[in-house]
Parts: C-alpha cells; structure tokens; sequence
C-alpha cells in the first residue's frame, strides 16, 4: 500500500511533513510505502526529499514537466 503525496511548490509543508512521518514511523510499517510525486517544483522540494531517499518505505518521483494538478495524481 501506498501513502501519496502529490507536491508542487511546497517544499516548507513538505519538510514538516516528511520529518514528522520519520520521527513517528522511524522504521517503517511493514507493507506500507510513503510515495512522494513532484510536479517539477521550482522550489528546494529535491532538497526536501534528498535524507529521505535512503529509506526502503520511501520513493519519490519528479515529474519531467508539469503535467497539472489532476496529470500529478494520476502518477
């Protein structure tokens, strides 16, 4: 199962998010991933997801171009 975020421009919502995420589930839950889908934001959002991507329960995806609101949860 996965856990969806779809972002754009939000990397200050994103942070908060990610950080508490990681601090209530520092190892996971079993069968469950956090999936991170970036509509090419021209903010840090990179930056944001960059100590995250280590982590086996965590995948993140930037889009090539924007494709949208509705295009980015299709992904």
């Amino acid at each position: 199962m996965s856990v969806c975020i779809s972002t754009y421009n939000r990397a200050g919502w994103l942070s908060v998010n990610l950080a508490n995420w990681a601090r209530l589930y520092p190892d996971g839950v079993a069968g469950v991933e956090l999936f991170v889908c970036d509509n090419t934001s021209t903010d840090n959002t990179e930056d944001v997801v960059q100590p995250y991507l280590h982590r086996d329960d965590f995948r993140y995806k930037r889009n090539a171009a924007n494709v949208g609101m509705l295009g980015n949860l299709k992904e």
